[in-house]
């Protein structure tokens, strides 16, 4: 798929886990979105579904993080499906929810 826009970029993506609620990854692509979440879901051997991409470069010229993402997501209570030691970035929200998060920290400067 080709993209009207230039990388870097942010990118939601989705897979079903058994026994779970759908939830979305929050990563940073370089170049590829789709082979950045096909890479980060070869593990559980299923296509992942791209749910949101867009540009990660901010008006200002700073770099939107998926770390940013993802705090931002915690901050405002997502649910996070995550292991005692590990944050995963798989965030139990909507393609609405990533949509605002993104919209909010578009227009914040990175630290």
């Amino acid at each position: 798929m080709d993209y009207d826009i230039n990388g870097p970029f942010i990118v939601a993506y989705t897979i079903h886990l058994p026994d779970r609620f759908w939830y979305v990854r929050i990563s940073y692509a370089d170049d590829n979105p789709q082979k950045t979440a096909f890479e980060e879901t070869m593990w559980a051997s299923v296509t992942p579904g791209i749910v949101f991409v867009d540009s990660a470069i901010k008006p200002d010229g700073t770099i939107l993080t998926e770390t940013e993402f993802h705090n931002y997501l915690r901050e405002k209570g997502f649910i996070e499906l995550s292991t005692k030691k590990h944050s995963t970035g798989w965030f139990l929200c909507e393609k609405s929810d990533i949509v605002d998060a993104y919209n909010n920290l578009m227009n914040t400067p990175s630290l």
